[in-house]
């Protein structure tokens, strides 16, 4: 439901204007409505729903359990800070990749849960970034394992929609299929994410001697 509110609407303004489903490859149709809605995603709704997932791992840590309108209402105080983060360390990672990929795939491990620490810390965009480091440093080899499985299979998923006999990607049952896939992805990443957070926040993790990379 999370991701839900945030990706449905997207997904629907996206249809209006565009007359493309979620599920058609909008970069082959309009290349100027691809990037725009890259940045977007990039910079509003992914930060979002990392946002309202991380207050609501949060609240259920604390055992209590996490309600739409609280944790709604928090992650739109921070969307502004958590979107500045995303945007600093999405560009910087989109230098990486172009500079012979590995530093690209270096930072992306490196500031895995930076959106995060941008929602729960005070310190800014550069201080997400900074505790992200910090956070990631000697386990960067399980966050890119756990980022590539991810990676997998929200591309299986995807395939797998696109070639379901949904009929014309402008057509109803494409669009509600594409904002299923859409969802399901935003959601199960911004919650993996947000317990990985927790998890290397750990007394235990925090403890232990970082190895190299």
């Amino acid at each position: 439901m999370l991701a839900l509110v945030v990706v449905a609407p997207f997904d629907l303004a996206l249809f209006v204007i565009t007359g493309y489903g979620p599920l058609a490859r909008l970069a082959h149709h309009n290349q100027e409505a691809y990037w725009l809605e890259l940045l977007l995603r990039s910079t509003l709704v992914g930060p979002l729903v990392s946002a309202l997932h991380i207050y609501a791992v949060k609240a259920a840590g604390e055992g209590r359990r996490p309600r739409l309108a609280p944790v709604a209402a928090r992650g739109l105080v921070v969307l502004p800070r958590v979107s500045a983060t995303a945007l600093l360390t999405g560009l910087a990672e989109a230098v990486g990749f172009l500079a012979l990929l590995v530093p690209g795939i270096l930072l992306f491990a490196r500031w895995a849960v930076a959106s995060q620490a941008a929602a729960l810390d005070d310190a800014g965009p550069l201080g997400a970034i900074r505790s992200s480091t910090h956070l990631t440093a000697g386990r960067r080899r399980l966050v890119l394992g756990l980022l590539l499985v991810l990676a997998v299979l929200f591309i299986a998923v995807d395939e797998a929609a696109r070639r379901l006999p949904l009929g014309s990607t402008s057509g109803v049952p494409s669009v509600v299929a594409g904002i299923a896939v859409q969802t399901f992805a935003a959601s199960v990443g911004a919650l993996t994410l947000a317990l990985l957070y927790f998890t290397l926040n750990a007394p235990e993790h925090r403890r232990r001697k970082p190895r190299p990379f």
